[in-house]
């Protein structure tokens, strides 16, 4: 495994603000021409080849060997890292050619852009107000 991926570098790049320049070289990687991607050191030439692909959480988390929950973790103890990471990924996706169906799904999973219930007014106020109306009787 390469030394410089896993939790334990990266946990220590929050605490030096150096996670920005781990994602700069994932985003170099994603936005350069396939044809000049290579593999990350210790990877096989087999597996994908992340080169001119959509960067994205999981391709990050890919890219320094850990999940996506175990990366997020991180966010207890370094909010603000955590923030500015999931911020520019979020302005990545907002700025692709992804399609808008899949842009959509990829920002509700994976950015947390998931609607909030709109209150209503039986739960907001813990009131439910009816209006009985009988539209053949109005006017009577």
């Amino acid at each position: 495994m390469n030394q410089r991926c896993g939790i334990v570098p990266v946990r220590n790049a929050c605490r030096k603000g150096t996670l920005g320049r781990m994602l700069e070289k994932y985003l170099q990687l994603c936005h350069q021409p396939i044809n000049d991607a290579t593999p990350c050191e210790g990877k096989k030439r087999t597996e994908k080849v992340v080169g001119n692909s959509f960067p994205n959480l999981a391709g990050f988390c890919r890219f320094v060997h850990l999940g996506t929950d175990e990366l997020l973790s991180l966010s207890e103890e370094f909010p603000e890292e955590i923030d500015r990471l999931l911020a520019i990924l979020e302005d990545e996706a907002l700025n692709s050619s992804m399609p808008p169906a899949l842009l959509s799904i990829y920002l509700k999973k994976r950015l947390r852009y998931e609607r909030e219930d709109e209150p209503t007014e039986s739960n907001a106020t813990g009131i439910n107000v009816h209006f009985e109306h009988d539209i053949l009787r109005d006017g009577e």
